[in-house]
């Protein structure tokens, strides 16, 4: 047994070696799983519950005879270890048999390579997209590969799909969905269809996502074009199709949530227009009442289905906004950021792959005064998602109020947007700005903020850049609207500093300038 062992064990250190597993944690967590009940001596331990249960992370009350989304997990194990074996012969390998979930050594293959039967790298939401399909005569040819290539430019900006564009395989050809799963090895398929009624100026393009292991379709959208346009119409479309599906809230990411819960998801829907509200609140709603509002409707779904992990995520994130910003905190007492992390830690330990958990991580370090935690949970999610909007703007503030402004201001430059609408990216980008010394950059930002923002931060920050540009009657004006938001502030304003500034030297400057400020209000 114990050359079995070493043996099993040796192979196991082979696969991972390799780079294949590097965006499928969890099926490399139920290798090692596999691989150490075997090697204990305890294969036959391995039934089809405890796979669920123990490798997979199946909640207590799993019936995997109800449910093919381990064997569909297996599946993918199996196909990974095989294009494993196939990049590296001279190495001993592994591989879970058909029917089993005992893992056996492969042996070493001698004499060279053996041809791949895959032709990319095996991913468990790589997304096949392919051209459309015309309808109606004056469709022209070069839409059905045009519409395909701006979807896959658009979906291209996040690092969690990965993309498969296969030109030689069609989107009416028999045996679509077997190609989709065993010769790109990918779970979702993206294809559009594109028609006209025989002379009509308006057109349609109808975009489906469908799950090729269950043939269903998970979401379709329907668009009208215009044929004069038809390049930016099509563009539009392409963003429009990217954000629905391949956002932290779209359809890919709710429909592997289901799977991975396997609850009864009954509130499904009403899910996903809580997560659109929430995303809502986050860019131009950020007040109490919908905070209030948001936190009752997100606790009310977790007790419906405590498997969702955006539910967690969200509720961390409400969680932190009790603590930064003053919200609600009576309700559930003042312990926001122990809250807060472990909303997140749960989040993460049902679906390991969110960005903006690990992102909620990284400002609970911050507001603990944690910022090398901070910033090493901040590269980390940015690694995951590096083009999220807010996760760029969020962050750089974070990075410029602790000092490490050179950093904060390229993560700013990456987000794109200092003047954006959205009064939450006008409020990072104007402290940033503070924090480098544009006051008159900061002051031109925090001058464009709403004033009817029932938000002591936004109020709080007008008065300190107002203060640093010389404005000290508008800078007064300001703070007394911020006190009369949040009464506290009277008399713990250098607390408050000392909570959002991590940087000495910027916080004591930030002091002086509203001592000054309180002495005329």
């Amino acid at each position: 047994m114990q050359e079995s062992a070493e043996r099993l064990r040796t192979a196991l250190s082979n696969v991972v070696r390799g780079s294949l597993f590097d965006r499928s944690p969890t099926l490399l967590r139920a290798l090692r799983f596999l691989v150490e009940t075997e090697a204990s001596g305890n294969g036959t331990s391995l039934t089809p519950y405890r796979v669920a249960v123990e490798a997979f992370g199946k909640p207590s009350d799993f019936d995997p005879s109800a449910s093919a989304s381990v064997r569909v997990e297996m599946n993918r194990l199996r196909r990974l270890l095989s294009a494993t074996s196939e990049e590296s012969p001279g190495e001993t390998g592994l591989c879970v048999p058909a029917g089993s979930y005992r893992p056996q050594v492969v042996p070493a293959q001698q004499g060279g390579t053996s041809a791949r039967k895959h032709r990319i790298t095996p991913c468990g939401q790589a997304l096949v997209v392919l051209p459309a399909l015309l309808g109606g005569d004056d469709v022209p040819q070069h839409v059905r590969i045009g519409l395909a290539s701006l979807l896959v430019d658009a979906l291209a900006r996040s690092r969690e799909l990965l993309i498969v564009q296969p030109f030689d395989l069609r989107p009416d050809d028999p045996g679509l969905f077997e190609a989709c799963a065993d010769v790109y090895d990918c779970q979702f398929m993206l294809r559009g269809e594109v028609w006209n009624d025989h002379g009509a100026r308006t057109a349609w393009v109808r975009v489906a996502l469908f799950d090729v292991v269950d043939r269903s379709e998970i979401w379709g959208g329907s668009y009208e074009l215009t044929p004069e346009l038809i390049l930016g119409e099509l563009r539009t479309i392409a963003a429009d199709v990217a954000r629905r599906i391949g956002d932290p809230v779209g359809a890919i990411t709710m429909y592997r949530a289901q799977q991975l819960g396997q609850s009864t998801f009954e509130a499904n829907a009403g899910s996903a227009e809580l997560c659109l509200r929430f995303r809502l609140y986050r860019a131009f709603q950020r007040d109490p009442v919908v905070h209030l509002e948001l936190r009752n409707q997100v606790e009310a779904l977790l007790a419906r289905d405590p498997w969702f992990p955006l539910g967690w995520m969200m509720l961390g994130l409400l969680a932190l906004d009790e603590f930064a910003l003053r919200y609600n905190t009576t309700t559930l007492g003042q312990d926001c950021l122990a809250r807060a992390r472990a909303s997140l830690d749960q989040a993460l330990a049902i679906e390991e792959g969110l960005a903006k958990a690990v992102f909620g991580l990284s400002h609970v370090a911050y507001f603990e005064r944690d910022f090398p935690r901070c910033r090493e949970l901040l590269d980390r999610a940015m690694e995951m998602n590096p083009n999220d909007m807010e996760m760029c703007h969020a962050g750089a503030m974070d990075l410029c109020l602790g000092g490490a402004v050179e950093d904060g201001m390229a993560l700013l430059a990456r987000g794109g947007l200092i003047d954006h609408a959205a009064p939450g990216y006008r409020l990072n980008g104007a402290m940033c700005l503070y924090a480098t010394g544009d006051v008159a950059g900061a002051l031109e930002l925090v001058e464009r903020l709403p004033r009817d923002i029932p938000r002591y931060l936004s109020h709080l920050v007008t008065a300190i850049i107002r203060a640093a540009a010389g404005k000290q009657e508008g800078a007064a004006a300001a703070l007394r609207t911020a006190i009369s938001c949040e009464p506290a502030l009277a008399s713990g304003m250098h607390a408050e500093v000392d909570k959002w500034i991590l940087d000495a030297r910027l916080a004591g400057t930030t002091k002086a300038l509203l001592d000054d400020v309180l002495k005329q209000v």
